[in-house]
């Protein structure tokens, strides 16, 4: 079952780059990462799909759980979703659903250019 869940999201973000990049700023639906970020993460990625309703507190948890406690106050209730990277590992949270015309597979694209290094204060 975990190799399906990694073939999918590999299949996933193949697509993705095929598909030509475009920046979008934070107000939009579609708020990709810069082109040097915008690309499959070479690690090995943990995609952990809640429903809407539960992206903060899993962002919180998966935070916690890194010893990041200082990083779950930047939780807010318009949460999108997240990442952290450990090592090689990249795990992320995404929605079921959009939250608030992003996509899941948009929210994916974002995360997964922070988990290529696309810093947190959103950068470039």
């Amino acid at each position: 079952m975990a190799n399906l869940k990694e073939t999918i999201v590999a299949c996933v973000l193949v697509t993705f780059s095929l598909v030509p990049s475009a920046n979008a700023g934070p107000k939009d639906p579609e708020w990709n990462p810069p082109s040097r970020y915008d690309h499959t993460y070479s690690g090995k990625m943990v995609v952990h799909r809640v429903p809407v309703g539960q992206v903060d507190e899993a962002c919180i948890s998966l935070y916690t759980k890194h010893d990041r406690l200082s990083w779950r106050w930047q939780v807010k209730a318009t949460q999108h979703g997240c990442s952290f990277v450990q090592g090689s590992v990249c795990e992320v949270v995404i929605p079921t659903g959009p939250i608030m015309k992003a996509t899941p597979i948009a929210i994916l694209r974002h995360e997964t250019g922070h988990c290529n290094g696309w810093g947190g204060k959103h950068e470039e």
